[in-house]
């Protein structure tokens, strides 16, 4: 069976499709959107940023099975799987506030945490 897509080539797919997933829901949602004054847009324009964010999600909901997939094979396929769980879990602790400064403005919440 031939290989459409390499390993490498799944990662950055999924990559970008999150990428996109973020921008919409932090700089547009988050950033823009919530924050900017009632005036500032028309009903239209303001129907269409949010129309933008809902395809931003969207697209980025196919990241998650992508990066599923990448975690089992990767899984599979290690020598060390102690090691394998070690660097998700170290990855884990480094993105989380990361994720929670993204998610709700400061760098520990409770709220809600990123999948790893």
């Amino acid at each position: 069976m031939k290989k459409i897509f390499s390993g490498s080539t799944l990662k950055i797919l999924a990559i970008f499709f999150m990428v996109v997933d973020h921008w919409g829901q932090v700089v547009l949602k988050n950033g823009i959107i919530l924050n900017a004054p009632y005036s500032m847009f028309t009903d239209e324009q303001f129907s269409c940023l949010m129309y933008m964010v809902d395809i931003c999600h969207i697209l980025g909901r196919i990241s998650f099975p992508i990066f599923c997939y990448l975690l089992v094979e990767g899984f599979i396929h290690t020598h060390d799987v102690k090691k394998y769980i070690f660097n998700l879990g170290i990855f884990a602790i480094i993105s989380e506030p990361i994720y929670d400064l993204a998610g709700t403005g400061s760098l520990f919440s409770l709220n809600q945490q990123n999948v790893l």
